[in-house]
């Protein structure tokens, strides 16, 4: 199957979007050197079912209810273990709250207390072991998001990682795609399509006719299939053939500041890998190249996940603003190739323009001041202004707010795949530029071009709004 076109995405969440395995199967551990079962035997039933469930499989003669209550209650507060499964942020960020759920197995209190853990979106649709009254294999789950989203069952595809989850999404009249981090793909073979990581799912969009489409795909799969689910509320410019002779209306251009304007990431790069070895830890290069355009709240989250609760967050934090700090103040802020020139044509084509970026507003106000830019934009947006950073689209959304202007009248320029990620989904026209990181594949589907310089960006938008001028 090449092709699946759907109205909604399902997901399981624990083995999808959070890995919880190390939480889990400590739980069960314990439960089972209590009652004296075999953990293996146990923990073969357990992946993918109600509590409850489990234990009336494997111990009828308990109380199942409180069993599973006391062994719950553990589970409710405990995230050592539990961290955000690679790829679900960017992709979860990418879809329109009504274009997606979640359906688990464990409780509302543990499913929100992981989801908020890992920082991942809440789902506005969230269906747990307390909104059913049978679980997985059951397809209760399933249909039960469905119609929390006003969804045929049959739009929908589900993306689960257990034997009985796509039994259930089966079962519920659903296709699925199967995610082999928990389960060797031949158990999850019944599945339409057989992953061997989330990572190999992309989000994509593309206006349709005068409807917009949401595009999952993935190049990926064991068997090289690809799956394409459309949705209303999503839209990719990458995969459209523009007409560079006319201007399409655009309006602005929204430029992220660090790697793309201002040569800032060598001077980020330095202070954090020398506050990180001034303090015992080793930053190493391809590690910090996870951080590039994203929140300095999701990087911190991933310094403590590579190196542990022990790291001294705080005095990292006090550190690298001294060390950046002193950096520039003593040799200033370089601007990339070809800025001023990109900003002149801005002025030319009376093109408004509006920053958008990860740094909070004291490094931005202090980076733009000193490569003498302050002053230059109608409008500036930084990372701890928006409830959500990059890839989420928030920031560009806010950006096309304060101009006053639809996001799709701007074109954005990133250097970073969140940040390709977040324009992209906010519906705007994106060119990359990259920096230190060559592009992802999923950053060069969601761009409209990939340029290697900013004169470059300058050309093509040239030729985008190339009538303006001449009609003018």
């Amino acid at each position: 199957m090449n092709q699946m076109v759907c109205d909604a995405i399902l997901f399981d969440l624990d083995g999808v979007l959070v890995d919880s395995i190390a939480c889990v199967e400590a739980q069960w551990h314990r439960w089972a050197a209590k009652h004296g079962f075999d953990v293996e035997t146990l923990l073969a039933v357990a992946h993918g079912r109600r509590t409850a469930e489990t234990i009336a499989t494997i111990a009828p003669h308990l109380d199942c209810e409180s069993e599973a209550a006391e062994l719950e209650r553990g589970e409710e507060t405990d995230t050592t273990g539990v961290y955000e499964v690679r790829g679900a942020l960017e992709l979860l960020s990418n879809l329109p709250a009504d274009a997606w759920a979640v359906a688990t197995s464990g409780n509302r209190t543990t499913a929100l207390t992981r989801i908020l853990h890992v920082g991942l979106p809440e789902p506005a649709a969230l269906i747990t072991a307390d909104d059913v009254s049978r679980g997985k294999p059951d397809p209760e789950p399933y249909l039960c998001a469905a119609r929390r989203l006003g969804v045929p069952a049959s739009g929908c595809v589900v993306v689960e990682d257990t034997p009985v989850g796509v039994h259930a999404a089966r079962a519920a009249g659903m296709r699925v795609i199967a995610v082999a981090s928990t389960h060797p793909p031949d158990a999850i073979q019944n599945a339409d399509m057989v992953l061997d990581q989330l990572l190999d799912l992309v989000v994509r969009v593309n206006p349709v006719g005068g409807d917009s489409r949401l595009v999952v795909q993935t190049s990926k799969d064991r068997a090289g299939q690809s799956v394409h689910c459309e949705h209303p509320g999503l839209r990719n410019h990458g995969t459209v053939g523009f007409d560079l002779e006319t201007d399409m209306g655009i309006r602005a251009v929204v430029l992220d500041m660090d790697g793309l304007m201002l040569d800032t990431e060598p001077i980020y790069k330095a202070a954090w890998q020398q506050a990180c070895a001034e303090l015992g830890f080793d930053l190493d290069d391809q590690s910090h190249l996870r951080f590039i355009g994203r929140p300095t709240s999701h990087c911190e989250r991933e310094l403590i996940q590579q190196f542990g609760s022990e790291f001294p967050l705080s005095r990292f934090r006090t550190r690298w603003s001294e060390l950046w700090r002193t950096s520039v103040n003593a040799g200033g802020i370089p601007t990339k190739p070809g800025l001023l020139a990109f900003l002149s044509f801005l002025d030319e084509y009376a093109l408004s323009s509006a920053v958008a970026t990860s740094s909070d507003g004291a490094y931005t106000e202090l980076s733009l001041r000193s490569a003498g830019l302050l002053d230059r934009f109608d409008a500036i947006v930084t990372g701890e202004q928006v409830t959500r950073g990059k890839p989420a689209p928030d920031i560009y959304l806010e950006a096309a707010a304060r101009l006053g202007l639809d996001p799709a009248e701007c074109v954005a320029l990133e250097d970073s795949d969140a940040g390709v990620l977040a324009a992209s989904a906010a519906g705007m026209v994106t060119l990359c530029v990259p920096d230190l990181k060559p592009p992802s594949e999923a950053a060069v589907r969601a761009a409209s071009s990939v340029l290697s310089s900013l004169d470059d960006a300058r050309k093509w938008i040239g030729a985008l709004v190339g009538n303006r001028r001449a009609a003018g």
